[in-house]
């Protein structure tokens, strides 16, 4: 059986269904024990999961984002923040929802500046690009 990394969007189909099933019960778990940090992690990769799953699933994507992203504020979790925002800033830009990705684009790279994640900022004007290019062609 090949391997997949979960938290990364080209996660094997086969496994998709038990990924999702793994990070909802994980999602659940945070809950339970009121563990929010784990909450706000568990959500930004079921984020992954969803935009991974193809066009079925991909529109609840930025809910889980936007729910990782909130939980992440107001824990402090900066790292989780930027990430999420990065995540955002690229779907709104494939949707065509310029000022959304503009937003989301400019907290992420202020973020990433603040943290000296010049690597991060570097594969976010990459995908932005990318996704730019990806939204001109089905637009």
């Amino acid at each position: 059986m090949p391997h997949c990394d979960y938290s990364r969007p080209a996660i094997c189909r086969r496994q998709q269904a038990s990924a999702r099933r793994t990070i909802e019960e994980a999602i659940e778990l945070s809950l339970g024990a009121e563990e929010r940090g784990s909450e706000a992690d568990a959500r930004f990769v079921f984020g992954r999961i969803l935009e991974a799953g193809g066009q079925n699933t991909a529109a609840a994507a930025p809910e889980q984002y936007s729910r990782a992203r909130a939980l992440a504020d107001q824990l402090g979790m900066q790292i989780l923040v930027a990430h999420c925002d990065a995540n955002l800033a690229r779907l709104y830009q494939l949707s065509g929802d310029r000022e959304q990705a503009r937003h989301h684009f400019a907290t992420a790279t202020t973020l990433y500046r603040r943290l000296g994640m010049a690597r991060e900022l570097e594969k976010l004007d990459a995908d932005m690009a990318a996704a730019g290019s990806a939204s001109r062609r089905r637009g």
